[in-house]
């Protein structure tokens, strides 16, 4: 959530994908803005890069990232890239709507 501190809420870079066209377009997303979507955040790489895939199949540019919760490993989905939190919040609203998740949370870094 993101009420915990930022090195708590992503503490490495993306896994690599499993799709590589898809890479280039979440890297580039990720140079224009300092907001974050989470999507999920999943106890098993496996489950989160297949997450990442259905949201990148559906044109939204999915990264996975890796956070260290007290010993424990989570692999969060995440569309990074947005500006400001509004538009971060109107871009999340789109994919629940359009893919169904019932909730969501951002992040903004430095």
């Amino acid at each position: 959530p993101s009420s915990w501190p930022a090195s708590r809420r992503t503490t490495s870079s993306a896994a690599p994908s499993a799709n590589p066209s898809a890479a280039p377009a979440a890297t580039a997303a990720a140079a224009d803005g300092h907001w974050t979507i989470n999507l999920a955040s999943l106890d098993s790489a496996a489950a989160a890069n297949g997450e990442a895939q259905r949201l990148q199949a559906a044109g939204y540019a999915a990264v996975v990232q890796t956070a260290v919760v007290r010993d424990h490993t989570w692999y969060r989905v995440q569309v990074p890239g947005f500006t400001s939190a509004a538009a971060a919040q109107a871009k999340a609203e789109q994919i629940k709507a359009h893919l169904g998740y019932r909730s969501t949370w951002l992040i903004h870094t430095p």
